[in-house]
């Protein structure tokens, strides 16, 4: 952070310079550039005050811990000794910035011009772009795979599900046709992949091998098949299953795969000689 000092003292330079900006009518169209490449534009954006807008890109990137690609730009360029500089290229009508941003926007990554902005343009809020989605995901994924990261995630989860209006929210979400459809789509496509139904396979089974999880489980059927609409649901469910040819193929299968285990087929023996002793008694 040595270069800050000196970057700050300039920058009252640029207030002043600027200062007729601050005072015209409408909504200024900007970009930022590395001064060592004056002829590459990095970031553009809005502003009704280009000053202040500038002085918080700066502030942005001189004390923040933001992990954009905006705000490490800027770090980069004023680490190294440069101020970045300002350039309005034209002022419009408050009405027309956003999609004037939007246009300008296209139209100089169209040139060439290694834009840094994370969306494409107008309020901020349109989907970002795929180089952004990319680096995301790249963040995302680097942070979860830390186990400090997991735990606080796992710690904010767990105390957000405890809170009943929480609970409440989501189990509303949940009964919305659209939510539930949506949900259904994204599971089937999710699960018709290979990668995906090894990785939740091997959660079942983990998951399954430990007593406290088996416990909990077959206590909540017991509670959810108590119910009424639920066994009726379940039995039309399943139903509706073995009607299908390929579901009684898999359950043939399975069953056959089940009996041949040797553990099983003691169970099974152990189970017949208890009848047998209890009609003999």
């Amino acid at each position: 952070m040595a270069h800050f000092g000196p970057i700050r003292l300039r920058l009252k330079n640029f207030k002043m310079s600027l200062s007729n900006f601050s005072r015209t009518r409408g909504s200024c169209l900007y970009a930022l550039i590395d001064p060592a490449e004056p002829t590459q534009y990095r970031y553009i954006g809005k502003a009704k005050n280009p000053t202040k807008r500038f002085t918080r890109h700066i502030h942005e990137a001189t004390t923040s811990s933001k992990n954009f690609h905006r705000v490490n730009w800027l770090r980069k360029v004023i680490l190294e000794g440069r101020l970045p500089e300002m350039k309005v290229l034209a002022i419009f009508e408050d009405h027309e910035i956003a999609h004037m941003e939007r246009r300008a926007i296209a139209a100089y990554r169209k040139a060439g011009h290694d834009l840094t902005n994370g969306t494409l343009g107008g309020d901020g809020c349109d989907p970002p772009t795929s180089e952004t989605r990319a680096r995301m995901s790249a963040a995302k994924k680097a942070a979860f795979a830390r186990p400090d990261v997991k735990k606080r995630y796992s710690a904010a989860l767990k105390a957000a599900h405890a809170r009943p209006d929480v609970r409440a929210k989501l189990s509303a979400a949940k009964a919305r046709p659209d939510v539930k459809e949506r949900h259904s789509a994204a599971v089937k496509a999710a699960m018709a992949r290979s990668d995906v139904k090894e990785m939740h396979s091997a959660a079942m089974k983990s998951a399954y091998a430990n007593p406290d999880v088996r416990a909990k489980l077959s206590a909540a059927l017991k509670v959810a098949h108590a119910r009424p609409e639920v066994k009726e649901r379940h039995r039309a469910a399943v139903k509706a299953a073995m009607a299908r040819p390929d579901v009684k193929e898999r359950h043939r299968a399975a069953l056959k795969a089940a009996l041949a285990r040797p553990e099983v087929q003691i169970a099974r023996l152990t189970r017949q000689l208890e009848r047998l002793s209890c009609r003999v008694a």
